[in-house]
């Protein structure tokens, strides 16, 4: 479990999070993460929860998540995200 939420942490969202293959929950919420949604976390095959609510992501949420058969919980609210 990457539980790094509520911390003012800020940057982007590196492409190595994907490399983490045995997280269960990537949970970033209420921090100052900007910038896109690397589509390499769509590699975590054990992922079970991803929850980014509260940062300043933005471009499109990246369509291989929804690909992602373990995922059972995904929180993305509250952020900068495009439609369309």
């Amino acid at each position: 479990m990457l539980d790094l939420k509520e911390l003012s942490l800020e940057g982007t969202l590196g492409r190595e999070l994907g490399k983490l293959r045995n997280l269960r929950a990537i949970i970033l919420y209420k921090n100052h993460f900007f910038g896109i949604i690397p589509k390499e976390i769509a590699g975590l095959t054990m992922l079970e929860v991803l929850d980014l609510r509260g940062n300043r992501l933005s471009g499109k949420i990246p369509v291989e998540i929804g690909d992602m058969q373990s995922l059972k919980h995904v929180l993305l609210c509250d952020n900068n995200f495009r439609h369309g």
